[in-house]
């Protein structure tokens, strides 16, 4: 499935991406602890607060399942993940989804922040299948978590795009606050 974060206020979707995680892609050429090191570089260069160790033993542990090492060479084009996990903060990247997905996902999402009292919130969910498409059976989803204080300052820092999303959400925050 694939992962994405939804955030709500009241009783809208003001922003949704997809959360990927941390990727390699082989020039046939450079190590994987090389080209890791590559992109470890490059996210600072954006100014993403990333809080991900390029020793992590989850690293190791992954490459070894695959029959890989740090020292391996990926082929031309070919990709890795390095770690499962999608979050932003650990090196991940987003894809904005906002105005693609399928009314039944935001109204899912807008449903799970009332059922948790919440105003304002990220939901994030696992989906099986396409999320641009009709919630169906085939289309299932499951509810990872429901945080009521999502970073979306990484989400921020992925496109001009983004950071315009960023700010309405929290202009339209700042709003409700105001009581407007």
């Amino acid at each position: 499935g694939k992962d994405y974060r939804i955030l709500v206020v009241d009783d809208q979707v003001l922003c949704a991406y997809e959360r990927r995680a941390i990727e390699v892609h082989g020039d046939g050429v450079h190590t994987i602890d090389e080209l890791l090191a590559d992109k470890i570089s490059l996210l600072k260069t954006e100014n993403r607060d990333i809080h991900f160790s390029v020793s992590d033993f989850r690293i190791d542990a992954k490459l070894a399942r695959a029959g890989l090492d740090r020292f391996s060479i990926l082929k031309p084009m070919e990709s890795y993940r390095i770690l499962d996990n999608c979050n932003l903060s650990a090196g991940g990247e987003a894809v904005d989804v906002t105005d693609s997905i399928h009314a039944s996902y935001r109204e899912i999402a807008i449903a799970i922040a009332k059922a948790m009292g919440q105003r304002f919130c990220g939901v994030d969910l696992m989906v099986q299948g396409d999320i641009t498409k009709l919630h169906c059976p085939e289309n299932s989803y499951v509810v990872l978590e429901v945080n009521a204080a999502p970073g979306v300052m990484q989400f921020a820092h992925t496109s001009d795009r983004a950071k315009a999303r960023v700010r309405e959400l929290y202009r339209h925050i700042l709003h409700l606050l105001a009581g407007e």
